[in-house]
């Protein structure tokens, strides 16, 4: 899916960039739920996409919510269907994800406690006894493989709340299990290349120096799922720019509690995955709804 058109460089049409404080943490106001441990498992997807939702719910004054990842990263439909694409590289589970399956799946299902379906590090069944919590209605991409602008992503995080990213983690550039948030992370990566998924909660003028740097650093403030004992109780500290980070953002903007006696009409479980395009100026496309009942 190429999504390079999704620049973010500017914002919406008729918003505009307002002045920003040089630091500002979502944190301060209790607008962000504990840091998690994904383990030994790919599945830093869910995991910032449910903290985008609970976020957005604490925001919204929902309350708090340990909403599942573990049903995020089981009862997604690419994992219930062996979805492979290119053959070979399965999605779900703990085989790495994005944000869109899990919008698919809270829009068309929804999301379900952690107290029932406990999170396990490993692949297991989905768990389809769960009440659901909350439907998803308005989910946002704001940028494709392009790193967005720095102040238009500053004001999609002060405006709408925390926002899930995806970034390149780089062991060789010290982003390992030994990182203690002393240092803000300084590092290019190449092209268009991903392969983890965060929560930007804030940004800060005053964070720790870069590696072999003396003076305060400015960045973003992200919350990571490797648990509480790594960074800096969870989270670490990166330059605008840096590491691809802001690639693939994405927000929850609109949410309802979960209603037993609605019904949804859907044609694609997996969501939009493809686009198809052709010579010329006009073209024609059907997509048919046959309805089962009155």
């Amino acid at each position: 899916m190429d999504l390079s058109h999704l620049t973010a460089q500017r914002l919406p049409r008729g918003l505009m960039l307002e002045a920003l404080p040089a630091q500002f943490d979502w944190r301060d106001q209790g607008k962000v739920t504990a840091v998690r441990n994904q383990g030994a498992c790919g599945s830093c997807y869910a995991f910032a996409t449910v903290a985008n939702f609970e976020s957005r719910l604490l925001v919204d004054g929902a309350g708090t919510f340990n909403l599942s990842e573990n049903h995020a990263k089981e009862c997604n439909w690419r994992e219930l269907s062996g979805f492979q694409n290119p053959p070979g590289t399965p999605f779900g589970s703990c085989d790495g994800g994005n944000g869109m399956m899990l919008a698919s799946l809270f829009s068309q299902k929804g999301t379900v406690l952690e107290s029932c379906d406990p999170y396990v590090a490993t692949d297991v069944a989905c768990k389809t006894t769960c009440p659901y919590q909350q439907t998803l209605l308005d989910w946002r991409l704001i940028s494709g493989n392009v790193v967005p602008s720095t102040q238009v992503l500053k004001q999609y995080i002060h405006q709408h709340g925390p926002v899930h990213a995806s970034m390149y983690v780089d062991e060789s550039e010290g982003f390992d299990g030994y990182y203690d948030g002393t240092e803000t992370f300084d590092y290019t990566a190449s092209g268009a290349e991903t392969n983890h998924g965060v929560l930007i909660v804030g940004w800060s003028n005053n964070l720790p120096p870069v590696p072999g740097g003396a003076t305060p650093a400015d960045g973003w403030i992200v919350k990571n799922s490797w648990g509480t004992g790594w960074g800096d109780g969870g989270y670490f500290y990166m330059t605008y720019d840096a590491a691809n980070i802001g690639m693939y953002a994405s927000f929850v903007d609109d949410w309802q509690d979960y209603d037993p006696n609605g019904d949804l009409w859907y044609h694609d479980e997996d969501g939009w995955s493809a686009s198809l395009g052709g010579l010329g100026t006009t073209m024609w496309g059907l997509a048919r709804f046959t309805a089962p009942r009155d």
